[in-house]
């Protein structure tokens, strides 16, 4: 025997479900709500199926577990209708044996046939009579006291968005006191910052990829959103971008196109980008080389100019000289804008005057070093050493403690010789007396400074006026000067 699911019946706790009307009627795969005012006693009902005739209702299941423990429900009706099937089936049986035995007895149909007969007509009969007791069984009831769970409705409303990949409100019933997880809802263009919870409004964390909520009333979610920005950061990496030799950042909305720049550098030419994309999604960062003028924002992107420096050729012709310790014209490749040394010539006996530059332009002797911003040629130009001689003679003295005539060589022209270390005593000196060459201030032969440029051979001798001693009445003593 088994039993096939009819429904459920609810009553009062106290007062047997069975003897209420029944307000609840569901199948074995179907739900049912009950709002909760007091506690309630739940039957749960079956019918006996007396034959494995499939339930009439193809909605139903049979469960074979289900014991009979509530036969005493039985509904009166229910029973008496399906007494009445069974006595009509054994009136039937009966019926057919007395049938049969008369048959043989009066040997009017022969044996086989008259049973074969008579046993299809009782099968026939009792096979639709346990068709009407199937559908018409006795039904019996399980009861027990049961407390029903409210029933809550969240609704999750993306916007604009997309909740689990879908458009609109999503709406959902939930038992009360469950945990339901909410994934984060997407959109293109915006980033997700919380939900506006209802009726709390409340914003719930976006730290993780959904959230959990405890549904303990009716719930209402609203997906926040903002517009996403990603930054653009240009560094012009000692170059000028735009107008501004500064790193400047940009901001742009996701899938922005940014209009990218000239970018120049003195003494350089651009090569290209290095392009630097954080990905959104994993933090990482992306680097390629980038030359297009247009550039899709797709998460913080940093664009680094690079260059490549000019060179210039440069050469330096000692001119029988030497440069760098070479007696060679120097070559050289220079970077753009370099300094170029040229402090380390020199020729023996000769004077640099002046380098030429490109052949028409000139530069001081003295010049150290040049900055470097087109191909260069420089040329040095020499002046040879004259050497002069200075004679003296100290005519009676001395000079630096010769009383010889004294002859001092190698005297560069030009440069200026000074006379000192000459004395003699009881003398003053006068004057030089010029014999030959000349000194420039020479007046009339005479030379009474104490130096003079050397612009050729000179000899000097040296004039003296003695120093006379004379005593007054006052007893003191004076000097004077009397001419040798």
């Amino acid at each position: 025997m088994d039993y096939s699911f009819t429904g459920l019946s609810i009553g009062d706790e106290i007062e047997p479900a069975a003897s209420r009307d029944i307000t609840i009627t569901i199948s074995s795969n179907a739900n049912a709500t009950q709002t909760m005012e007091r506690d309630f006693r739940l039957a749960i009902h079956y019918h006996i199926n007396r034959l494995d005739i499939p339930p009439t209702d193809p909605e139903q299941e049979v469960d074979p577990e289900v014991p009979n423990t509530g036969a005493n429900l039985i509904n009166e009706g229910d029973a008496a209708k399906t007494n009445l099937s069974i006595i009509s089936s054994l009136v039937v049986v009966a019926f057919s044996l007395v049938l049969l035995f008369v048959l043989i007895k009066s040997k009017r149909i022969k044996n086989c046939y008259a049973i074969i007969g008579v046993l299809s007509f009782a099968i026939t009969f009792l096979t639709l009579s346990n068709f009407v007791i199937a559908e018409k069984d006795e039904v019996f009831a399980i009861t027990g006291k049961v407390r029903f769970t409210n029933i809550y409705t969240v609704s999750i409303n993306p916007g604009d968005g997309l909740y689990n990949n879908e458009p609109g409100i999503h709406t959902m019933e939930v038992r009360d006191g469950q945990e339901i997880e909410i994934n984060h809802p997407t959109y293109n263009t915006y980033r997700f910052t919380g939900w506006t919870v209802e009726p709390n409004a409340t914003l719930i964390p976006t730290n993780s990829p959904s959230v959990l909520l405890t549904v303990d009333k009716d719930y209402n979610l609203t997906a926040n959103w903002e517009e996403i920005y990603y930054n653009l950061t240009i560094n012009p990496n000692g170059g000028t971008y735009g107008e501004s030799t500064e790193i400047q950042t940009i901001p742009y909305r996701v899938g922005a196109t940014a209009t990218i720049l000239s970018v120049s550098k003195e003494g350089a030419t651009f090569q290209n980008w290095t392009k630097e994309v954080v990905n959104p999604e994993t933090g990482e960062t992306d680097s390629e080389p980038f030359t297009e003028d247009n550039l899709v924002m797709l998460g913080d992107t940093t664009l680094t100019a690079n260059y490549e420096d000019i060179y210039f050729n440069v050469v330096v012709d000692p001119n029988g000289g030497t440069y760098n310790n070479s007696t060679d014209v120097y070559t050289d490749r220079v970077k753009y804008g370099s300094s170029l040394n040229l402090s380390s010539i020199s020729r023996e006996d000769y004077d640099l005057t002046e380098w030429t530059i490109n052949t028409s332009d000139s530069l001081p002797a003295a010049t150290e070093s040049i900055l470097i911003f087109s191909d260069t040629t420089l040329v040095a130009n020499w002046e040879r050493i004259i050497y002069h001689t200075v004679t003296i003679n100290p005519n009676g003295g001395s000079y630096n403690n010769s009383t010889e005539p004294t002859t001092v060589s190698n005297i560069r022209h030009n440069k200026t010789f000074t006379l000192d270390g000459i004395e003699r005593d009881g003398y003053a000196l006068d004057y030089y007396e010029v014999i030959s060459g000349t000194v420039g201030a020479a007046n009339e032969g005479r030379l009474t400074a104490d130096s003079f440029n050397v612009v050729d051979d000179v000899e000097l001798i040296a004039q003296w006026t003695r120093i006379v001693a004379r005593i007054e009445r006052t007893g003191k003593l004076y000097g004077s000067i009397m001419a040798a």
